[in-house]
């Protein structure tokens, strides 16, 4: 009895692996993967990149289709039964996780991604905070050098962390004085020189005695957590203006949880808090602050996170828009005017921060490029990229300007 004729082999592995890279395809094509991503990387605009994929992947999905007899066959060589199948890719998924647990405990040894080697000026000043992240200690008076002459800088805190001019508490003020409240980073908290020579130090010199000046800048804030600390302690004066602070760096602090993603040689007191844009534009918090000593972590996925942080999608616009606007939002409900402060000088992605501007609009914004003096990206702090005294008062004269045609002066 002659031998029955061998089965054709079965062409749904192909058809199956064809619908799986078309899927990937259609994934991959920008008009959908931009509604997930942002396609603007820091390697560039990654649309010709993200077609060329799709293409490709469409490409073996046809290819796959037409020689699904010839795949089929190749298939049934490789894997002869679904128990080889099995174990194959039992086997495959098994080299890999000991692979990634391998690289993890290696990580670990060696103390890879991070290495505390640098301690920002706001360690020894301030404390863990479980809401913003850090804040100053209260009443708490330092001394630090600055800049590559390591000039000597005595920095003051009241109560409430904010920074208050060196010298002995005044007496108590008028209970609810009308009050000009700065909130930002450290170009509002007066990086580098004293409070007297800050830009919100002359302004306060400017308004006195009439108003009453509270800075809440705090070094590497950003744009969320400068709202957060104006929001704990707005109600606790009479609130005429709110200015904030921008700088370039606040986009993409505005969009990061774990500062060492930024600056991985870092010591820091904590994470920070992180904000996401909802579908109707409103803002949700999605992570909270944590000390780096509760904070568990894994290595090889942090290393994973610096390499897309570096090349992947650019921070959020939109989101430190929305971020600026709830400022201004916070200010409105007590009745107080807002100003936004462009603080552009030397900082490298200051572009990012024109278009942060350009789809903001509602409230006056002071742009320190205005008139600006041909050497005024110089005016910085040598070996510190933070502005000098001068220019503190170059900015301090442009805000005192603004406020006063808010009715503030």
């Amino acid at each position: 009895m002659p031998d029955p004729t061998p089965a054709a082999p079965s062409t749904r592995p192909a058809l199956a692996l064809a619908a799986l890279f078309g899927i990937v395809a259609l994934l991959l094509a920008p008009p959908v993967l931009s509604r997930a991503i942002s396609l603007d990387w820091q390697l560039g605009d990654m649309r010709v990149p993200a077609w060329i994929a799709a293409a490709a992947c469409a490409t073996i999905a046809l290819a796959l289709v037409a020689f699904r007899g010839l795949f089929g066959r190749v298939w049934a060589r490789v894997f002869p039964t679904r128990k080889h199948l099995a174990f194959k890719l039992g086997a495959i998924a098994f080299s890999l996780a000991l692979a990634v647990v391998m690289a993890e405990v290696a990580f670990r040894m060696i103390g890879y991604p991070f290495h505390s080697s640098w301690t920002p000026s706001e360690f020894a000043i301030a404390r863990f905070d479980e809401e913003i992240g850090w804040s100053y200690k209260p009443n708490t008076r330092a001394v630090q050098p600055f800049g590559k002459d390591e000039r000597d800088v005595a920095m003051r805190f009241d109560a409430i962390g904010a920074r208050v001019p060196d010298e002995p508490p005044p007496a108590a003020e008028p209970p609810r004085k009308p009050t000009v409240v700065f909130v930002g980073g450290s170009f509002t908290m007066g990086h580098g020189v004293t409070y007297e020579e800050s830009f919100v130090g002359r302004v306060a010199a400017a308004l006195a005695p009439r108003y009453a000046v509270v800075n809440l800048g705090v070094q590497g804030f950003g744009t969320d957590q400068s709202w957060l600390l104006f929001e704990r302690h707005a109600d606790a004066f009479d609130v005429k203006a709110v200015v904030y602070t921008f700088i370039s760096d606040h986009v993409a602090r505005n969009d990061n949880h774990d500062r060492r993603l930024l600056f991985r040689q870092g010591r820091f007191l904590g994470t920070k808090p992180r904000f996401r844009l909802t579908d109707d534009g409103g803002l949700e918090q999605i992570h909270r602050p944590i000390r780096y000593e509760d904070y568990p972590y894994s290595r090889v996925l942090a290393a994973m996170q610096l390499s897309f942080i570096h090349r992947g999608p650019a921070p959020s616009i939109p989101l430190t828009r929305a971020l600026i606007r709830a400022i201004d939002d916070a200010a409105s409900r007590r009745g107080a005017r807002f100003l936004a402060v462009h603080f552009h000088q030397a900082r490298p992605s200051s572009a990012r921060g024109d278009l942060v501007f350009d789809g903001l609009d509602g409230f006056p914004i002071v742009d320190t490029r205005t008139d600006a003096p041909a050497d005024w990206p110089k005016w910085i702090i040598p070996g510190d990229d933070h502005p000098t005294p001068r220019a503190h008062a170059r900015v301090a004269t442009m805000i005192t300007a603004a406020l006063s045609r808010l009715g503030i002066r």
